[in-house]
């Protein structure tokens, strides 16, 4: 049997968990992403317009936009360079 908290569906997260559930896949995406960013580079493709195209070609999904970027490849770089920060 299911309790209900007050207020709340059955099986919906709060507020906060929900943001720290998104914060969790983000990271995740971003390590996956970074990864295959870092392979590209690691062969001389430094260009994020460049990487972006490739990414495009390969069919890798971007978080919350349809295509990749250039911009979005150098906030995939930052972001994970500042999680690698953070420990």
């Amino acid at each position: 049997m299911q309790t209900v908290s007050a207020g709340r569906e059955p099986g919906r997260l709060r507020a906060g968990e929900e943001r720290r559930l998104d914060r969790a896949l983000f990271a995740v995406f971003v390590e996956a992403a970074g990864a295959l960013v870092d392979q590209l580079v690691a062969v001389g493709i430094e260009d994020p317009a460049d990487i972006a195209r490739r990414l495009n070609r390969r069919g890798f999904p971007c978080w919350g936009r349809a295509r990749w970027s250039a911009g979005l490849v150098t906030m995939v770089q930052r972001r994970r360079a500042w999680l690698a920060e953070r420990g």
